[in-house]
């Protein structure tokens, strides 16, 4: 995180770290310290600079705020001093870069947006955070995540929760503030939190400021409308993945798909994933002649104790009662060329590894929807911009007082296109109970998988992290029964089952990004 750093080489200048309007950060005294510092962690520099050192740290890149004063009245408050912000730019000139006033809400992206859209195209001169007692851990998420893009956030500006009078009073007193502290800055007010007397209150307070913005973010028609004006914008496509689910609240701890060791493994035996896709969905086993042609199921077993065998600290050793049939024997030859099994025969199969064990027993389907989105996403980017992929996202999820809940989550795969998620589960187990969801097992030992559990999972997963308007799938080698599907329909998650469903994947995708890019706004 980059640090907003304060020069101040008299006392009367570093009173400025106490200010209202000042970004939390450090004071530098000495200007040899300040040289000692590492530029390129410095998020911005405020200060009284000569023309000389103004010219060095602009040079660097740093966006500079320099301390001006019009008068030399007697007291501090009164001396009409500002910041003035420089950055490499035509000449170096000022430039009137805008502050955005946030309210803060519980529904954390709305706020992000405009404004990380903003200071990537032109710079932003800071945020203030209007915020009640009860928005505590949303206002630290966003401070965060703003620090993360070096964009200075001011000390929060305390607001009654509900009260219109008495929010207008206040909304009135921060613009009288932010004008006299930065005169030449626009003011872009963000009415999309708060409760409505709240809101309403702010919007009346800027709504008379010739300088201002206000706007608000219409997240489920994808637009940034203007309240000042009729001139509304397509919604920018600016979170990345990380940012999203700190945004909800969802901390991640590792993403599989990003260690190289594991991307290169998926690389590799992508051919052996496309083939157990068009092989194993819906095959059903069957032995003659004390030949077996191995189904899914069967194979899941035969995983399942070879990932038992390496916890218990023994060989991946998973002994067989009938000799593999043909298709069976082929699947096996990529399987021990991709390095997955050290050697197999007619009586037992052994796994080269527990990930070795844990890919055939179903994480081959994981890795197939995120080779198939990921050739996807290469052919959608030139034309949408960022489409953000991941395989593996582990975390936690914090409660609204920021404090870890422990309870570890892992998303088989994440999309975070135009600010929204796609989440999607693969399961490659057999559902148990086709007529009731009641889970069960065959004789061969395989457990099979409530239909409902799964359902109902993927809809608590896609209700916390899909914010507002997220989308949840899954997809599942083996049919999904009826009752099942139409409980995932009615709370607006898709259903890919079976070889039919997994061949559809790409183009629901492709339908998905259609319908999630912003699309220009109507005159």
């Amino acid at each position: 995180m980059k640090e907003n750093i304060l020069f101040a080489p008299t006392k009367e200048i570093a009173a400025w770290a106490e200010n209202d309007f000042f970004p939390i950060g450090r004071v530098v005294t000495d200007y040899d310290e300040l040289l000692r510092l590492d530029l390129q962690q410095v998020g911005s520099l405020y200060g009284k600079f000569s023309q000389e050192q103004l010219s060095a740290f602009i040079g660097f890149g740093l966006r500079v705020y320099h301390l001006e004063s019009e008068s030399r009245d007697d007291t501090f408050q009164d001396r009409g001093e500002r910041f003035i912000c420089y950055h490499r730019g035509e000449n170096n000139e000022p430039q009137q870069s805008a502050i955005h006033v946030l309210l803060v809400s519980g529904h954390i992206v709305p706020n992000l947006v405009p404004v990380f859209d903003e200071h990537d195209k032109k710079g932003v001169t800071g945020i203030v955070l209007v915020t009640t007692c009860q928005m505590t851990e949303a206002e630290n998420v966003i401070r965060n995540l703003a620090h993360d893009r070096g964009i200075p956030v001011y000390k929060p500006w305390p607001a009654h929760h509900s009260k219109y009078f008495g929010n207008l009073e206040r909304a009135q007193d921060l613009v009288k503030r932010l004008r006299r502290l930065y005169p030449a800055s626009p003011l872009v007010l963000n009415a999309t939190g708060g409760t409505k007397p709240f809101s309403m209150a702010y919007v009346d307070a800027f709504r008379h400021e010739a300088n201002a913005r206000i706007i608000y973010v219409d997240t489920q028609s994808r637009n940034i409308e203007r309240l000042d004006t009729d001139a509304n914008t397509p919604l920018p496509n600016v979170l990345t993945l990380r940012e999203y689910f700190d945004a909800v609240n969802f901390e991640v701890i590792s993403i599989e798909s990003e260690n190289t060791e594991k991307a290169e493994a998926i690389e590799k035996r992508a051919r052996l994933t496309r083939s157990l896709a068009e092989e194993l969905p819906e095959r059903k086993g069957g032995k003659k002649q004390g030949i077996k042609k191995a189904s899914m199921a069967g194979i899941n077993m035969l995983a399942q104790i070879g990932m038992d065998a390496y916890r218990q600290g023994q060989a991946g050793i998973a002994k067989l009662e009938y000799a593999p049939d043909g298709a069976t024997i082929a699947l096996l030859n990529q399987a021990q060329q991709a390095g997955l099994l050290d050697k197999w025969s007619n009586t037992e199969w052994q796994f080269s590894s527990l990930d070795a064990a844990r890919y055939l027993g179903g994480v081959w389907l994981e890795e197939f929807v995120y080779l198939s989105l990921g050739d996807a996403v290469k052919r959608w980017q030139p034309e949408v911009g960022a489409i953000h992929l991941a395989m593996g996202v582990e975390g936690r999820w914090h409660n609204q007082k920021g404090n870890s809940q422990g309870v570890k989550n892992e998303f088989d795969i994440c999309v975070v296109f135009n600010n929204q998620l796609l989440l999607i589960e693969c399961k490659t187990a057999r559902f148990g109970g086709q007529d009731h969801g009641k889970a069960g097992s065959n004789k061969a030992g395989n457990n099979k998988v409530k239909a409902q559990d799964v359902v109902n999972k993927l809809d608590l997963f896609n209700r916390a992290a899909g914010s507002l308007f997220g989308a949840g799938w899954l997809v599942s080698a083996s049919r999904l029964p009826e009752h099942a599907r139409q409980r995932a329909e009615i709370n607006r998650n898709v259903v890919l089952d079976g070889i039919d469903g997994i061949n559809h994947l790409v183009a629901k995708f492709d339908q998905w990004i259609e319908d999630t890019r912003s699309k220009p706004v109507p005159d």
